[in-house]
């Protein structure tokens, strides 16, 4: 495809129904140029995408049995060091509760190259205590997010009667041509 240069009267307002047909006429003529464009590069990006599914199947191929053996090396290890973890506090424990000199603790030999990091996330497990939190701010507003498709569903099944606290109807109107 080469540059196409397009030459339409961008005019501000419309003044009659001529302008309008005018304007629609060029909008049909837009529209259906669109349409080639993106129908030409959707042939050409096909083969691309099929590729690239292909890779990706072959990539979890060869991932998915690496990725088990690493989680399992995982939960092996983190499972050992806690067990280490907890037989050092119960010895302890049970020498303060004895009156004993306390044990000598060794810590867990670490390997060279190894770094041990803890991350934290949340898990939502009732929604209504969440929002009851954000309502009495006990929890900052941030924690909720908006699930826009859920609002949007509302929207276009409501249309002008759409009536969501907190949220107003927003309209866009588009004419499209065949």
């Amino acid at each position: 495809m080469t540059n196409l240069a397009l030459t339409i009267d961008p005019r501000e307002t419309i003044t009659s129904t001529t302008e309008r047909a005018d304007a629609v006429e060029q909008l049909a003529g837009v529209q259906t140029l669109r349409r080639n464009i993106k129908a030409h590069y959707q042939t050409l990006k096909s083969p691309a995408a099929e590729t690239t599914r292909a890779l990706n199947a072959a990539e979890a191929a060869h991932l998915t049995p690496v990725l088990d053996a690493e989680a399992q090396l995982l939960d092996s290890i983190t499972m050992y060091d806690a067990t280490q973890k907890a037989d050092a506090e119960t010895a302890m424990r049970e020498a303060m509760e004895a009156g004993t000199p306390m044990p000598t603790l060794v810590a867990v030999p670490r390997q060279p190259g190894e770094q041990q990091r803890t991350t934290y996330r949340a898990e939502v497990t009732n929604l209504r205590t969440l929002v009851e939190a954000v309502a009495t701010g006990e929890v900052e507003l941030g924690a909720l997010v908006p699930h826009g498709p859920t609002l949007n569903k509302l929207a276009r099944r409501d249309r002008e009667q759409f009536t969501v606290p907190g949220c107003t109807l927003a309209t866009r109107t588009q004419i499209i041509t065949r």
